[in-house]
């Protein structure tokens, strides 16, 4: 079965017009020791610097049992969590996995953010399907494949556990799952930006998805 990403950016952007002035107040900073690593956070101390809210209906952004948890009880939503910094070439790791909800959702990593318009993602779903995405203007642009979501054996589907691993480095962007390399593309559009998460929802809403673990590397 093809999947197709439809997404209604507009009602995103209204969101993410009431959050960022809290984007805006707050810090990042983290010393790792590791001069490859640019960027720590495994959430357990829920250190500033992610934008995180909670909506009248429950949904929303927040740290939760040592983990970002994403909330969306919208049908069609995107929620997108930022960190401070701009990067050019990287590679970013993360853990995540739905905690409740349906299996057809969306979640993963964003590299080269430049606003809620514009962006490169690496999502997966919690029923086994993976896109490398680029955002222009609000248009969701699916690079691999055939402008559908793919199938993969690597994605872990329903609760388990999924390891994602973005590079952007140059105009290569590299997708892996698990360690298994799903997608590679050629890409120039964006040359450097912000790097955060994602997790959204289709047709059904009450999705909840748990990031740990985020680390931004040098190539």
């Amino acid at each position: 079965m093809k999947r197709y990403l439809r997404k209604d950016i507009f009602l995103v952007v209204m969101a993410y017009s009431l959050i960022m002035l809290v984007l805006a107040c707050v810090e990042f900073s983290v010393s790792t020791g590791d001069p490859n690593i640019l960027l720590l956070e495994d959430f357990s101390t829920g250190i500033k610097g992610w934008n995180i809210w909670e909506n009248a209906d429950g949904s929303g952004v927040s740290y939760f049992q040592g983990g970002l948890a994403f909330v969306i009880n919208t049908p069609q939503y995107d929620y997108i969590s930022l960190p401070k910094g701009s990067f050019t070439d990287l590679r970013v790791e993360v853990t995540a996995n739905k905690i409740v909800g349906p299996d057809d959702n969306d979640y993963g990593i964003i590299c080269r953010y430049q606003d809620a318009q514009n962006y490169y993602a690496f999502l997966v779903t919690s029923d086994g399907y993976f896109g490398l995405l680029k955002v222009k203007d609000g248009e969701y642009l699916i690079m691999n494949g055939e402008g559908t979501l793919v199938a993969s054996d690597a994605i872990r589907k329903g609760s388990d556990l999924n390891q994602l691993k973005a590079d952007c480095i140059g105009s290569v962007l590299t997708f892996s799952v698990n360690e298994n390399k799903l997608a590679e593309v050629v890409d120039t559009e964006y040359s450097t930006g912000r790097v955060g998460l994602m997790a959204g929802s289709f047709e059904n809403p009450g999705v909840a998805v748990l990031f740990d673990n985020f680390i931004v590397f040098k190539p």
